[in-house]
């Protein structure tokens, strides 16, 4: 019974880092929403990634709970550092939205590492959990290539706009 519970503590500890990487995120998006250079369809990108952020917090809760263990629910220290890293490094890029696209991204190739490094470490965790891991790490990995494809879409718009002028 102490190796399940030590077992546990393990799973938990994964599982409540990816609840702190989905914190990030939401802080992420919320704090691009709040800037005036975002065109309407990422707006609402935006706001859907925030959402389904959410959501898969909720999950990695229940999971957390179903282990008999308790969901971080607040943002530690160094989560608190890391976006107010972020806020910083958003001023000194710019507010533009080519800017905030390229953050974006950052953020995501982030959680993906997250992603990846939780389901590498060959934790013991429940068939349910690592398949939940699994299905949010795909959704993620589509998140990603939609923010290279703005990031790309906007570059190109960036590079017509210089060479027709």
């Amino acid at each position: 019974m102490i190796f399940q519970y030590h077992t546990n503590n393990k799973a938990i500890e994964v599982l409540n880092d990816l609840i702190k990487i989905h914190n990030d995120r939401i802080a992420g998006y919320q704090h691009a929403l709040e800037q005036q250079n975002i065109d309407s369809d990422l707006y609402e990108e935006f706001e859907k990634i925030i959402s389904k952020s959410d959501d898969h917090k909720q999950q990695l809760r229940e999971k957390v709970t179903e282990l008999n263990g308790r969901a971080k629910t607040q943002a530690p220290i160094l989560g608190k550092i890391y976006n107010a890293w972020t806020d910083l490094k958003v001023t000194f890029a710019g507010n533009t939205q080519k800017a905030i696209i390229a953050n974006c991204l950052y953020n995501e190739e982030v959680a993906l590492h997250a992603y990846n490094a939780a389901l590498s470490l060959h934790v013991e965790m429940t068939l349910e959990a690592l398949q939940l891991i699994e299905e949010q790490e795909s959704e993620l990995k589509k998140v990603y290539e939609k923010m290279k494809r703005y990031k790309d879409a906007r570059h190109t718009v960036d590079y017509r706009m210089l060479y027709y002028t």
